[in-house]
């Protein structure tokens, strides 16, 4: 695996405007990549969906979280043959809660390394705009076009055969998806056969 990033890692940590305890991080990075059972993470869905989730929102250095979040797949990246690239500019600043941020990036990036081919690029940029669009590129197969409106729904699957196989339990897209309505923003994907797919998170500024 291969992990490129815009600039060095900063010693400064502005997720949510605190720091976080190393051994605080170290336990919230176990619990992430600790597979949890389809029904906690249907209840997590649930609970997402339904509002019953409190959004600490702050501002987030962008770049220094996906270089945290893109850290914490190095292994599974290199198992893939897939390269992880932060484009993100040292600096970017988005407006967010940074644990659901970090979970939305998290499911994005998991599933650009599942899907993409061995020797393939998992890309992360922000463009800036009237609202903050956080880039989740990868140069994989694609997703047939008859698939993409359901991309969203629960335990909704392209390939159920790939996705059991890969751990996968149907629900990451749709956590994404509720997390990023619950910001004020949304989540979109452009896709194409044989070239790959793009999801953009979107996000509103501060006012």
């Amino acid at each position: 695996m291969t992990f490129f990033s815009n600039g060095n890692r900063r010693a400064s940590r502005n997720r949510s405007n605190e720091r976080r305890p190393a051994f605080r991080l170290a336990l919230d990075r176990l619990e992430d990549r600790t597979m949890p059972s389809t029904l906690s993470i249907s209840a997590n869905a649930s609970a997402i969906e339904g509002g019953n989730v409190t959004l600490r929102a702050a501002t987030v250095d962008l770049h220094e979280l996906v270089a945290e979040v893109c850290a914490s797949f190095a292994a599974k990246a290199t198992a893939h043959g897939v390269s992880l690239v932060n484009q993100v500019e040292p600096d970017v600043m988005v407006y967010a809660d940074g644990r659901r941020l970090e979970q939305m990036l998290t499911n994005l990036i998991d599933n650009g390394i599942k899907f993409s081919r061995e020797g393939g690029t998992v890309t992360i940029r922000h463009e800036a705009g009237s609202r903050d669009r956080i880039v989740v590129e990868d140069n994989g197969d694609g997703i047939p076009a008859q698939h993409v409106e359901r991309l969203f729904e629960r335990f909704y699957r392209v390939d159920r055969a790939r996705s059991r196989d890969m751990g996968g339990t149907g629900l990451g897209l749709a956590i994404v998806k509720h997390l990023a309505l619950l910001h004020g923003g949304e989540v979109t994907v452009d896709s194409e056969l044989g070239k790959g797919t793009i999801f953009t998170i979107h996000l509103p500024k501060r006012s």
